[in-house]
């Protein structure tokens, strides 16, 4: 599990660093029925480099607006919500999966 946890960060390291040199605010959707989304967009939003987006829904074409994706705890059972995730992702999108979002019960 450590060496996951430091692959994710290495990603969110790399989303950082294209716009920061950039100039630009890291655009972060945060998927509204993940556990603990509010908090990660409420934490977000006190930095100036970084602009938190809470989503209702994951739409790949919506999704393809932002930098990188937080989804929190959660069940992503929905094989629409997959497919949106792995259009983002195989665009060049930085993922954040916390806790079972990442899989583990599926």
């Amino acid at each position: 599990m450590r060496a996951a946890t430091a692959c994710v960060i290495c990603a969110l390291s790399a989303c950082l660093l294209a716009p920061a040199a950039a100039d630009l605010p890291l655009r972060v959707a945060i998927y509204s029925d993940g556990l603990g989304g509010q908090a990660v967009a409420e934490a977000l939003a006190e930095r100036e480099d970084i602009k938190p987006t809470v989503l209702e829904d994951l739409d790949a074409e919506e999704l393809l607006g932002f930098d990188a994706l937080f989804i929190g705890s959660c069940s992503l059972d929905r094989p629409e919500l997959l497919r949106a995730i792995r259009v983002f992702v195989a665009c060049g999108g930085g993922v954040v999966l916390n806790h079972s979002a990442c899989g583990r019960h599926q």
